[in-house]
């Protein structure tokens, strides 16, 4: 399961698509997004919500909660798996180990109690 800001941020520094609540739509690449998802873009194209007018705007910052959808790059979704996965099994694997550290502080407990 991949989390939706897991996913920005695979997707910073890629080309984004960005539809509003108010239809209109911006095509740029994705600077920066903080835990509230909004985002600070670059090189952005916004298209009316008509789909007739078009502006080129440099750099633009959007609320989150403005944000209807958002679409990203086939890459930053594969990179999102992965380090999901990754973070995961580390998760994982530091459970095991505490787990056995548990079981053998254990063990010693009850050697040294018999003595």
């Amino acid at each position: 399961m991949v989390f939706p800001l897991t996913l920005l941020k695979c997707s910073q520094n890629q080309p984004v698509m960005v539809e509003l609540k108010n239809g209109e739509t911006y095509s740029g690449f994705l600077v920066f997004c903080d835990r509230f998802m909004n985002l600070h873009m670059k090189n952005i194209i916004c298209t009316s919500k008509d789909g007739d007018k078009f502006w080129k705007i440099s750099e633009c910052y959007v609320r989150g909660n403005s944000v209807k959808y958002i679409r990203v790059q086939d890459q930053a979704i594969e990179q999102a798996i992965e380090e999901t996965t990754e973070q995961i099994w580390e998760e994982g694997v530091v459970a095991e180990v505490e787990a056995a550290a548990v079981e053998e502080e254990q063990m010693e407990e009850e050697e040294g109690g018999g003595i």
